[in-house]
């Protein structure tokens, strides 16, 4: 009897130690009945989680539970070998870590608010306060500044608030994006807004005595605080004017860089007019030098080799403001 009684005690016992066991040979049976599984180094989501089935490659039956929060718009999250482990044992996946640096890195889809949108909000605001101003050059302190959306937002940014000094151009302002609906992004921005014109600059080298054409222009946006009363802004100002020295291209130019093309040249023969109010005379001469239509330019009467000075009427003319007696 006593026998009997020890042989189920020793029974039950060795059915109660089996049990973790058995349970634990069924959980390894029921994960080796599936293939290993593969993890992705990089991916990249679009919502405001991340899910199981987005780090595997294979199918998932569980693919939709979220197991992290996804990182911010634009931004990256790095998950590690150790959570990643504590994630396949929790839903019983066949996948082990290769190393302890194992890692899977999740990327945030985002759509880009870029730094042309946010000066044009930055001078749209600035324009609704002070009318006068038309074409606005905006520039932030620290550079320009770009901000990254989720993707199911519209892509746009707006100001909330501004301040304008109109005295030094100076402006603190805050912009929200996107610009309808709740904000998810706030920024406090400073800077200068600065007041532009368009004027014509040259596009290439242009060497010293070369005559200006419209294929050698282009146009630039330039502060106008860069520009001074000789400042030429007109193409008109330009286009047929010779070069008096070497202009760069993009460069400024004054009335002092260029000159009127000339229509008679240094050596050229010559008619010198003398106009009265009874006659005209007129005798072969030469220029001393080159000039303009409307300059005055010296010449020499050929026939009595005596130097005069006119004013250039066309390109072979010159007209002597002198009388009949000084021009023979």
């Amino acid at each position: 009897m006593r026998r009997s009684r020890s042989l189920a005690i020793v029974l039950l016992a060795g059915l109660w130690l089996c049990q973790p066991l058995q349970a634990a040979l069924a959980e390894e049976a029921l994960l080796e009945h599936s293939s290993a599984l593969t993890l992705r180094e990089r991916i990249m989501v679009d919502g405001d989680v991340v899910r199981l089935g987005d780090l595997f490659e294979e199918p998932l039956s569980d693919r939709d539970i979220a197991i992290a929060q996804s990182p911010k718009a634009g931004q990256t999250l790095t998950l590690d070998a150790r959570f990643l482990q504590q994630v396949a044992r929790a839903y019983r996946l066949n996948w082990k870590p290769g190393s302890k640096y194992q890692k899977i890195v999740i990327g945030r889809a985002s759509q880009r608010v870029t730094a042309p949108m946010v000066r044009d909000a930055i001078a749209t605001a600035v324009q609704e306060r002070i009318s006068a101003y038309s074409n606005l050059d905006v520039v932030l302190d620290g550079g320009d500044l770009e901000l990254d959306l989720p993707t199911d937002v519209e892509n746009s940014v707006t100001v909330s608030a501004i301040n304008f000094d109109p005295n030094s151009n100076r402006f603190a302002a805050i912009l929200v994006a996107p610009a309808d609906g709740p904000p998810i992004i706030q920024r406090n921005v400073f800077g200068t807004v600065y007041e532009v014109a368009q004027i014509p600059v040259p596009k290439r080298l242009i060497s010293a005595g070369e005559i200006i054409s419209a294929g050698d222009l282009e146009w630039e946006p330039v502060h106008l605080r860069r520009l001074s009363g000789t400042s030429l802004t007109d193409a008109e100002q330009l286009i047929g004017r010779v070069a008096k020295r070497p202009l760069k291209a993009g460069q400024i130019l004054r009335q002092s860089d260029v000159a009127v093309s000339p229509v008679i040249r240094k050596n050229d023969l010559i008619r010198l007019v003398v106009t009265t109010g009874q006659m005209t005379l007129t005798v072969q001469g030469k220029a001393l030098q080159d000039a303009a239509l409307g300059q005055t330019v010296r010449v020499i009467n050929v026939n009595s080799n005596r130097q005069l000075s006119g004013t250039v009427i066309d390109a072979g003319t010159v007209a002597i403001g002198v009388n009949i007696a000084a021009i023979n």
